[in-house]
């Protein structure tokens, strides 16, 4: 199944116009769950990359790259957390 929620979207379209409309139903609900989390995914990295003090924010970001399969993002994000949770300060 893609990732891509562009592609996503043009899968459902053309199963639209095949007549595949369940499917297409289903194509198109994945597509915005996908543009929800680019969308998500997006904001955080940018909030870690303004504030790298923002520990709420370095948690959401771990947190989403887990649920969404990534675990070595997530696992290096974890890392981040703990080292900045025992020194803040490196985060200048």
């Amino acid at each position: 199944e893609p990732r891509d929620a562009m592609a996503t979207d043009l899968l459902a379209r053309a199963c639209r116009l095949t007549g595949k409309r369940e499917e297409a139903g289903r194509l198109s609900r994945r597509a915005a769950e996908l543009s929800a989390y680019d969308r998500r995914l997006a904001f955080l990295e940018d909030q870690v990359h303004r504030n790298p003090r923002n520990l709420q924010a370095q948690r959401s970001l771990a947190r989403l790259l887990e649920a969404s399969g990534d675990p070595e993002r997530a696992s290096r994000q974890w890392e981040l957390v703990a080292m900045l949770e025992r020194h803040p300060e490196a985060a200048a």
